[in-house]
């Protein structure tokens, strides 16, 4: 008992600590910010500054032909390899950094759900239905950081080297693995909380205690459930124009709801640190 009481008090000190308002903020706010700026200076230092364009010779002296770096003809892991960028390094700290700077969102989201719907519904199934959504939304969000993390631990050049060596997760690279989790995960987090917010989005609002148009959580919750899995199949099943494409859109559908919900949680964020 000593030992199950240790480690309810760990889990407990690290909730309260992921989850204080100002840490969600700052956290939060320097995830959103940096996403979008690294992720810019990467293509840009990936068009202009390819290895290949300077007849720089890479792995057993071979150069790969240059194009330019394009969505339809690169992959986005494309971006954290030498083969096509002199900052390599730089995609590969950001999945890393993104994938910590978000944990505290996602954990002050699910906290903020669970304590507005320990009241009592007045339909039982309504909440055994929306908190069914929200603990499958979770942990498949959880599956996504983990993911995220080690996409850019193990970059596409390292999983390369190792699968050279016969080191391989289910017959894939580690980083295939690993992108395979992040975006499987992402995806499928958003089609149940995209599910969630066109089902209840009254409700979500009136617990949340963010006024926002009813209907503008159903417009994100249809794009959640909808767009991303569009990309999902088409990078599954290689649908024109490439694989490529499916998976960069994938990433830009993804993106177009996690930043409206961040917005979202910010308020709420906010109107904590007001009542202090």
């Amino acid at each position: 008992m000593e030992l199950k009481a240790k480690l309810v008090k760990c889990k407990n000190q690290f909730y309260d600590y992921v989850t204080e308002p100002k840490r969600v903020k700052r956290y939060t706010i320097t995830g959103l910010v940096i996403l979008i700026v690294f992720l810019l200076i990467a293509v840009f230092f990936a068009n202009f500054f390819d290895p290949a364009k300077f007849n720089v010779y890479v792995y057993d002296g071979k150069t790969v032909p240059w194009n330019g770096y394009n969505i339809f003809e690169h992959y986005i892991s494309d971006l954290g390899s030498v083969l096509y960028t002199p900052i390599p390094v730089l995609l590969n700290i950001l999945w890393m950094a993104e994938a910590i700077l978000f944990t505290p969102l996602v954990f002050y989201l699910y906290k903020k759900i669970r304590m507005a719907y320990k009241e009592k519904e007045k339909r039982q199934i309504d909440k055994i239905v929306m908190l069914t959504l929200i603990y499958i939304g979770f942990l498949f969000m959880i599956v996504g950081l983990f993911g995220w993390f080690w996409v850019g631990f193990f970059s596409e050049d390292e999983g390369r080297l190792l699968a050279a060596y016969g080191i391989v997760i289910l017959g894939e690279s580690f980083h295939m693995f690993f992108s395979i989790v992040v975006f499987g995960g992402f995806v499928i987090a958003g089609f149940f909380i995209g599910l969630l917010f066109v089902i209840y989005p009254k409700t979500i609002i009136e617990k949340m205690g963010v006024k926002i148009p009813w209907v503008l959580l159903v417009i994100l919750g249809l794009e959640m459930m909808i767009w991303p899995v569009i990309h999902a199949v088409g990078f599954t099943f290689s649908w024109p124009p490439s694989q490529q494409f499916h998976e960069w859109f994938m990433l830009f559908a993804l993106m177009g709801w996690l930043y409206p919900i961040a917005a979202y949680a910010l308020k709420m964020v906010y109107n904590d640190l007001a009542e202090r």
